[in-house]
């Protein structure tokens, strides 16, 4: 009776999963339904369809923005253009994270775009952390210019690795073991965090580059923001920021005591699960974007197979 209970569950919460995934996309929302301002609500524009978020960052604060819901595993995507002209100092990052706040066993998996002089590239960040211990940077470079023109930046998060995209083309894999680990975050849900703040301590040349606030505002722009994947529990309301004074919490997430940054296009990570994907992969990033999770499992295959997949997910072990 238990098993057949559980099968029917199962069934239940696979199907509302897939039928409100699909209204979602559907329904065509605003910016505004799937994200609240955390932080100064003057220092962010939005366009008149409300479709496209613009962020300000001046010498008084920064502000960010996060989703109204959690996850747990699948394929998140944003458009973003980048603050151009001279923004040494300037960072803004698009995340994951398990808290709302720095906690400090919280989960969490970044993109950082480190802002640089007129004329220099952009150096894009990225690391994962698990229970509250990172260390696993990585820098990249980019072959676009971020600030000329929207461009996607995408996370695929599932069981087996965490890759992350630019324009639909992975640039890093971060891969799960088969065994018990404490590198691989695979049990918190997360909410979808932006922000743009000034790190003119580290961003830019270790900090010798200072940010020049005689070019403020530095505005990153956002839009087209995708979830492929199953909310987790009820929305929580995001938190107040402070105004003014030392940077608020929330935006000082990812101002931490940094490992040693690793050089341009490395491999190592401490945990040794960092695996850059080799130059084949690129050319087949449409067949790697089709292969998101939903709710931790493999979209490819029919029904049946997603079915017993989430079955075995909660220990029911039967023959479909």
């Amino acid at each position: 009776m238990g098993s057949r209970t559980g099968m029917i569950v199962a069934a239940v919460c696979w199907w509302c999963c897939l039928v409100f995934s699909r209204e979602a996309a559907a329904a065509d929302p605003s910016f505004g339904d799937n994200f609240e301002i955390t932080g100064a609500e003057d220092h962010v524009k939005t366009s008149a369809d409300g479709q496209t978020w613009y962020l300000y960052l001046d010498n008084k604060t920064g502000v960010g923005f996060q989703t109204k819901q959690r996850y747990l595993f699948g394929w998140f995507s944003m458009n973003l253009k980048l603050a151009g002209n001279d923004s040494a100092g300037v960072v803004t990052a698009y995340y994951m994270c398990s808290d709302v706040d720095a906690a400090p066993e919280r989960d969490e998996l970044d993109f950082e775009f480190l802002g640089n002089r007129t004329g220099e590239p952009y150096i894009i960040q990225t690391n994962v952390y698990r229970s509250g211990v990172g260390g696993r940077e990585m820098r990249h470079s980019l072959w676009v210019d971020p600030t000329a023109d929207f461009h996607s930046y995408s996370i695929l998060w599932n069981p087996k690795q965490i890759v992350f995209f630019v324009d639909k083309v992975p640039i890093r894999e971060y891969r799960n073991s088969d065994k018990p680990n404490t590198f691989f975050p695979i049990m918190k849900p997360m909410y979808v965090f932006s922000s743009i703040w000034n790190a003119d301590d580290w961003a830019t040349r270790g900090g010798l580059e200072k940010t020049d606030w005689t070019k403020a505002p530095f505005i990153s722009s956002y839009r087209d923001f995708t979830a492929d994947a199953c909310s987790w529990g009820a929305a929580r309301p995001a938190r107040g920021l402070r105004l003014g004074g030392a940077e608020p919490r929330h935006l000082r997430l990812l101002q931490r005591p940094r490992a040693i940054p690793l050089a341009v296009g490395g491999v190592r990570a401490p945990d040794n699960q960092l695996v850059r994907p080799p130059a084949h992969r690129r050319h087949a990033a449409a067949a790697v974007h089709r292969r998101s999770m939903m709710c931790g499992q493999d979209r490819i295959g029919p029904p049946i197979v997603r079915l017993r997949f989430l079955l075995d997910r909660i220990g029911h072990r039967v023959t479909l």
